[in-house]
């Protein structure tokens, strides 16, 4: 199976029913070639899907992980573009918050060559493939295509819920790595280090002393 990839941007944010959508094309006709060498020809995708019209959205190319149903798939003069619901796994949650903060730019087709030609200057004309799938991906091949939506029935007091509860989180992950830093630096100048109720405060009193006394002893 080969895989061609293209960039899209998060256009909409909105309710969308029970769930979250996603569309884009997942696949642009003609222009300049891809990062493979390869341009797809328009009607190259008809016979597939006449033959297996709901094609699954998955994460990364990996079968074990579909995110998402299709709601439709089909060609316009453009390219193949589609709109997909979103489902509630772990990983479409994952990849419906990378949505939302722009940390995924591409769509994605797995696919299997039907049929093809060779242009004199070494460029491969897709004219007919077998559609596997398409997947939300982080690399791109090609530059034509966007993901032109995106939409979620999340309210605003749940987003803004879940943006606190990430802040919560890393605020404690960063006063932890603090703590541990300096009962470690306590320990390197010999010094007892501060039992498991010390504050923050109590830590950087101590470790500002200790630090003065071994300047003091550096200088005797």
């Amino acid at each position: 199976m080969e895989t061609k990839a293209l960039p899209f941007q998060l256009s909409e944010l909105k309710a969308a029913g029970d769930g979250w959508e996603v569309a884009g094309y997942a696949s642009t006709f003609g222009g300049d070639p891809d990062s493979y060498g390869d341009i797809v020809a328009k009607g190259a995708f008809l016979t597939s899907l006449a033959k297996r019209p709901n094609v699954r959205l998955l994460w990364q190319h990996d079968m074990g992980e579909p995110i998402g149903k299709v709601i439709s798939l089909t060609e316009d003069d453009k390219g193949l573009f589609g709109r997909w619901s979103l489902v509630p796994t772990d990983t479409g949650k994952k990849a419906h918050q990378l949505l939302q903060h722009d940390l995924v730019d591409s769509l994605s087709i797995g696919f299997m060559t039907e049929d093809a030609d060779y242009r004199e200057d070494g460029v491969r004309v897709l004219k007919a493939v077998e559609l596997v799938e398409v997947s939300i991906v982080t690399i791109p091949a090609n530059t034509n295509a966007m993901i032109t939506s995106f939409k979620t029935d999340q309210p605003l007091h749940m987003l803004l819920k879940q943006a606190t509860e990430g802040i919560t989180v890393a605020v404690r992950q960063v006063k932890a790595t603090h703590e541990r830093r300096a009962a470690e630096e306590l320990r390197a100048l010999r010094v007892v280090p501060p039992d498991a109720e010390a504050t923050v405060a109590e830590m950087a009193l101590r470790l500002q002393l200790a630090r003065a006394k071994a300047g003091l002893r550096r200088t005797a």
